[in-house]
């Protein structure tokens, strides 16, 4: 028994992240961390609960990782609850002028192999736009959305407030 757990755990550890996820640690790539697009079956689906707000800043790497994976794989869950995250800044596009663009927050899981991240928008001027650097750790707040775009759905967090960390 001993010996078959220990191929599990061994098993589990090679097999690492999926679904294209992962990224070097250190490597700047992040994946999936732009654009997450979400099944129809998973719009559809009906949630057993829904959550109005959720701050994610105080979760440890672990639960942070899997919360933000639960928000791309159960969206409806999560629609139109205001969402607190903090996380790595991807800039996806922006007016340098303004600050207004979208972008993408990614968390790391506990062993920094996998990274994982959900769009935001910020759709007004910033008054200070220095924040605005790519791989800068920032808290995020905004309102969790489900958008359609070329026929395909995906989540974001819209008009949100963001702080340097």
């Amino acid at each position: 028994m001993k010996k078959l757990l220990v191929s599990l755990a061994v098993l589990c550890a090679l097999a690492g992240c999926s679904n294209g996820a992962a990224a070097p640690a250190g490597s700047g790539e992040v994946t999936e961390a732009d654009v997450v697009e979400v099944t129809e079956e998973a719009v559809e689906k009906e949630p057993v609960e829904h959550v109005d707000e959720i701050d994610l800043t105080s979760m440890s790497p672990t639960m942070l990782f899997a919360e933000v994976v639960n928000m791309t794989r159960t969206p409806k869950q999560y629609e139109g609850a205001t969402v607190t995250l903090r996380g790595g800044l991807m800039i996806l596009m922006i007016d340098e002028s303004t600050g207004v663009g979208s972008y993408s927050c990614y968390v790391e899981d506990a062993t920094k192999c996998c990274q994982r991240g959900i769009g935001f928008t910020i759709d007004r001027p910033l008054e200070d736009t220095s924040i605005l650097v790519e791989g800068n750790e920032v808290i995020i707040r905004g309102t969790f959305e489900i958008y359609e775009a070329g026929g395909h759905n995906f989540v974001r967090i819209a008009d949100c407030d963001i702080w340097p960390v």
